[in-house]
């Protein structure tokens, strides 16, 4: 009877420990259990431009598939678009002296703003950084509003000789560069957005800067080439070959630089720079592109006649095959949010 009992104790043992083992083995199971992969990132791009043959004058178009296809969500312009950003949830483009935003950049969303008696001229560009939007233009013109519906002119540069093609936001400052070569940083102090210095660097008014990069550094050019670790010291250097870039982008430790002529351009350090065989100067695909954005992995350039063009590496190139005809746009901008 005893050895019974001792018999029936250690077959309950066991089964106790076989039941232990189990219940580990499944935990252990749904553990190592692969997780099931991330669905890759797709950012929302909007181009805008202007247009030529037609009562319409600009046009925005937009693409939620990295850049693969593109439809028209707003064409009532009467001037061309000149410059998009994404910020503070709202997409915000100027045309003319007007303000265009849109919570989703879809048809039908876009809200007018005009700031033509504050301005003395057209608005040519937009940036967004540190909660502020900052737009540049003709006739010494740089405004700032945190919520696109009040604006505030920067009174200490309205220069009426100067003219301003692009601002970009680093290192907490605004970047505004434009004619007389000049480069202007901007800080953001409260609520306001305030002067910090001027660099102007040509006496002549047909000297500008119309090309803004940013990287570990910020590269400014057109025909003269500056840079800047920080935004507050700028020198000028020389590009070999010394060519003039309408545009210029950079990506994954890349630069592609647009040819004012035509063509693209690429290079790893801003200095050096090769041709894109395949869409040179003087080819069927020799478009002037005016923007270069990085995005999801890939560059995206876009310029006169319509074109849009990608790449993944930056050195093959496609166009991308749009259903709408655009031949009669040339994209001045393209920005992601």
């Amino acid at each position: 009877m005893k050895n019974r009992i001792v018999y029936l104790c250690l077959a309950i043992l066991i089964f106790m420990g076989q039941g232990v083992l189990l219940a580990q083995g499944k935990k252990t199971t749904q553990k190592n259990k692969p997780k099931t992969a991330d669905k890759p990132v797709v950012n929302i791009l909007i181009a805008v431009s202007e247009k030529s043959g037609s009562e319409v004058k600009g046009e925005i178009i937009k693409s939620v598939d990295n850049g693969t296809t593109w439809k028209i969500v707003s064409q009532n312009f009467k001037s061309s678009v000149n410059s998009i950003v994404y910020g503070n949830g709202n997409w915000v483009a100027v045309a003319g002296t007007k303000i265009y935003v849109s919570p989703s950049g879809d048809e039908d969303t876009w809200v007018e703003n005009d700031i033509a008696g504050m301005l003395q001229g057209r608005i040519n560009t937009i940036a967004f950084g540190g909660g502020l939007f900052v737009a540049g233009g003709e006739k010494g013109t740089i405004v700032y509003s945190k919520d696109t519906k009040m604006w505030n002119k920067i009174n200490e540069i309205s220069d009426l000789a100067n003219t301003y093609y692009t601002i970009k936001f680093f290192n907490k400052k605004f970047v505004v560069a434009g004619n007389y070569n000049r480069i202007i940083t901007l800080t953001i102090s409260g609520d306001k957005v305030v002067l910090n210095k001027v660099f102007k660097n040509s006496d002549d008014p047909k000297d500008y800067l119309s090309a803004m990069a940013c990287s570990t550094k910020i590269y400014i050019c057109h025909k003269a080439y500056f840079r800047s670790p920080d935004g507050e010291l700028f020198s000028q250097y020389m590009p070999s070959p010394a060519i003039t870039l309408s545009g210029i982008g950079c990506g994954n430790g890349i630069f592609i630089g647009a040819n004012a002529e035509g063509g693209l351009y690429t290079s790893t350090d801003g200095t050096k720079w090769e041709t894109i065989k395949g869409i040179e100067t003087g080819t069927a695909n020799s478009f002037v592109m005016n923007d270069i954005i990085f995005v999801n992995h890939s560059f995206i350039a876009v310029g006169s006649k319509g074109a849009i063009w990608k790449s993944t590496d930056g050195k093959a190139w496609s166009p991308v095959t749009t259903t709408d005809n655009f031949s009669g746009d040339t994209f001045l901008h393209i920005a992601s949010n």
